[in-house]
């Protein structure tokens, strides 16, 4: 219990450190009246569901206003870094966001590196719509490019209903897109179980990627096969839990 406090108390501070004031006692005021479901479940999940999805946070100084968007998602990406530390994007110019979900990542990348180009691929079209909101909304249009794309295939139950209701949904094609920008400095990949097949094969495309950050489904022993794939292609690989699921941070050697 002691530790699950700990890890709540951390999370608090890092959304005192990203939402406006006024959003913030909002936010405050929603884990007041929550606070024996997330002592229950200790998680913050709870307070995230009754703050609802539109709201502005602040990173180093800039303002951004999001709508039909996870404040949850946002808080794992914003306030804990998840997935990298901002400073460690500055020089970055070619970013790739697999499973860009609202665009949260994306904006994230867009703020940290200034002279980046952020593709960003999203399989489901209405959440495309709101990640183009996102964007949009922001200031960030002229350096983002969008896709509405399935990667790795319809490998499991959640891809291949994505496919039966839209036939026409294309496949991602790695290969195009490293064609059109000769490197890519990041590729944050999120994509619901289909890393496994992405991350399978012929994948000599690795080595026009300097910087990887991945969420994986399933075990830890899953998650260090698909180390092992990037170990032989050249990267240092870090291995790291996050709840049922994990992370792997690599960086080329």
């Amino acid at each position: 219990m002691l530790k699950a406090l700990h890890r709540l108390t951390g999370e608090m501070y890092h959304v005192k450190g990203i939402l406006t004031p006024t959003d913030y006692r909002r936010w405050r005021m929603n884990l007041l009246t929550r606070l024996p479901s997330v002592l229950e479940r200790r998680s913050l999940g709870p307070v995230d569901e009754a703050f609802g999805d539109t709201f502005a946070i602040r990173k180093n100084g800039r303002l951004l206003r999001l709508q039909r968007t996870s404040f949850g998602v946002v808080r794992e990406i914003f306030g804990q870094e998840c997935y990298c530390p901002a400073a460690e994007l500055g020089s970055c110019r070619q970013i790739l966001d697999l499973g860009a979900n609202a665009g949260v990542f994306g904006l994230f990348a867009l703020m940290a590196a200034p002279d980046a180009t952020v593709h960003m691929v999203e399989a489901q079209a209405a959440l495309l719509a709101v990640l183009q909101g996102n964007v949009g909304r922001n200031g960030y249009a002229d350096r983002v490019r969008t896709e509405n794309a399935l990667v790795g295939g319809a490998q499991n139950d959640w891809a291949t209903q994505l496919r039966q209701q839209n036939p026409a949904l294309p496949d991602f094609s790695i290969r195009t897109y490293l064609d059109g920008v000769g490197e890519c400095d990041f590729l944050k990949c999120d994509i619901e179980g289909a890393e496994y097949t992405f991350f399978s094969g012929e994948v000599g495309w690795l080595r026009q990627v300097r910087r990887l950050a991945l969420e994986y489904h399933g075990t830890w022993e899953q998650g260090s096969a698909l180390g092992r794939i990037l170990d032989k292609n050249g990267f240092e690989v870090r291995q790291a839990n996050h709840g049922a699921l994990g992370y792997l941070f690599a960086t080329r050697k």
